[in-house]
C-alpha cells in the first residue's frame, strides 16, 4: 500500500479540480477554495471557469424588502424545506445604494438608482461584489422600463425604454454610449406606453405583454429587431417567464392551471406547455394556515426547469415549486414578503464582460 501511495502524482490534473469545483457553491468559492492556493485562484478566476459554473449554479431568489431597499436577501431553494415552520437558508446581499432590482439574468442583476437629475443603471454580481456603471440616463429620459439580456455571441445588453417610449440598447463591453433601436413603424399608443412598462428578460429576447392586451412586443437581443406579436384570446390570465420565453396561466373552475408558451415570436403561436391540478396545493395551504390563507395563489413561472408559485400569508410569502416531472410533489419555502426574483447564484463577473 505505501508502494502504491508514493507512485500516486503530487497533484491532480487541472481538469479534474476544475470539474470538481465547479459544483461547488459560489459562497463557499469565495470564502475559502479562492484561498487554499494560487493553482484553485486562478481556475476559479478564470472566465471559462465562471461560464461553467453558471450552468450548474444553485438556484434561488433575490427578496428585496419593499419598505427598505437596503434589505435584500438571497434564498437558496435547492433543498426544499419540509416543514413550515422550518427557517429556510438565507444569504444576506449588500446594497449599500438602496438601489431597485430590476431582474437578474446568469447571475447577474440590473439595478436602478436615482440621483439628482440622473437615474443611473449598474450590473452587478452580489456574490461577488463586482459592479459596473452604465453611461446615466437624465431623469427626464429615464427608463419607464429597463432590462437585461444576453445575445448569441455571449454579450449581456441592457434596453431600457424612456419616458418618450424609445427604447435605447446598450452592448457592455463593446458600446460607449446608448444606442437608440428603429421601433420599425410600431405606433405609439396608450395601450403601447402601458406595455412597455413591465419587461421579461428571457435571455435571448426581452419581451412586453399585459394580461389585458391582445398584443405584445418582443425584441430579438440577437438583431436588435422589435416583433408585435398577438396574445391568446383569454379575458383573464396572468403573464408568467418561462425563462427563454413568455407564457400565460389560466386556473379552470376545476383548479387546475394551464400554461400556454409562446412558441414563435414571429407567427404568434402559442402552444400548450403544461396542466397542473392545483387542488392539493390548496388543500394543504388551508389545513397549515387557516383562515390566514385567503386562497389565493399566484404563478411566478418556469425556473431551473421547474415551475414556481407565491402566496401571501399574513406578512410573509410561501414559494412553492412545483416539479413538473412529478404529479404529486410540491416544496413549500417560507420567506419573509418583499419583492421576488428569481436568481442563480454564480461566480459569473461584470468586469470582466468590459473588454
Amino acid at each position: 500500500m505505501a508502494d502504491a501511495i508514493e507512485k500516486l502524482p503530487p497533484y491532480l490534473p487541472r481538469e479534474i479540480i476544475f470539474n470538481i469545483l465547479i459544483n461547488i457553491p459560489a459562497q463557499v468559492l469565495l470564502e475559502v477554495v479562492r484561498h487554499v492556493c494560487k493553482q484553485w485562484y486562478d481556475i476559479v478566476s478564470d472566465p471559462l471557469f465562471a461560464k461553467a459554473h453558471c450552468q450548474k449554479s444553485s438556484l434561488g431568489f433575490l427578496f428585496q424588502n419593499s419598505k427598505n431597499y437596503c434589505q435584500v436577501n438571497y434564498i437558496d431553494v435547492d433543498v426544499p424545506i419540509v416543514k413550515m415552520k422550518t427557517k429556510t437558508k438565507t444569504t444576506k446581499v449588500e446594497n449599500p445604494s438602496e438601489a431597485t432590482i430590476l431582474c437578474s439574468l446568469n447571475g447577474l442583476v440590473l439595478l436602478s438608482y436615482s440621483t439628482y437629475g440622473e437615474i443611473i443603471l449598474h450590473v452587478v454580481n452580489p456574490m461577488t461584489k463586482e459592479k459596473i456603471s452604465l453611461p446615466p440616463v437624465m431623469v427626464g429620459l429615464g427608463p419607464k422600463s429597463a432590462s437585461l439580456a444576453i445575445n448569441s455571441s455571449g454579450h449581456y445588453k441592457v434596453v431600457h425604454v424612456s419616458k418618450q417610449v424609445q427604447i435605447r440598447v446598450f452592448t457592455i463591453g463593446v458600446d460607449k454610449a446608448w444606442r437608440l433601436i428603429d421601433l420599425q413603424g410600431i405606433p405609439n399608443s396608450s395601450t403601447m406606453n402601458y406595455i412597455l412598462e413591465s419587461p421579461y428578460c428571457c435571455r435571448q429576447y426581452i419581451y412586453w405583454f399585459q394580461y389585458y392586451s391582445s398584443f405584445g412586443l418582443a425584441l430579438d437581443v440577437d438583431t436588435e429587431t422589435i416583433y408585435r406579436f398577438t396574445g391568446p384570446l383569454y379575458e383573464r390570465h396572468s403573464v408568467v417567464n418561462m425563462e427563454t420565453s413568455i407564457g400565460i396561466t389560466i386556473i379552470s373552475e376545476a383548479r387546475t392551471l394551464m400554461v400556454r408558451k409562446l412558441t414563435d415570436v414571429k407567427s404568434s403561436e402559442w402552444t400548450e406547455f403544461a396542466r397542473i391540478n392545483v387542488i392539493p396545493l390548496y388543500s394543504r395551504f388551508s389545513k397549515v394556515f387557516g383562515s390566514t390563507f385567503n386562497n389565493d395563489i399566484y404563478p411566478v413561472g418556469l425556473f431551473g426547469g421547474d415551475f414556481w408559485f407565491y402566496c401571501f400569508i399574513g406578512g410573509k410569502y410561501v414559494v412553492v415549486r412545483k416539479k413538473l416531472a412529478d404529479k404529486k410533489r410540491f416544496d413549500f419555502f417560507e420567506i419573509e414578503r418583499g419583492t421576488l426574483h428569481p436568481h442563480a447564484s454564480t461566480f459569473v463577473s461584470p468586469e470582466k464582460l468590459i473588454a
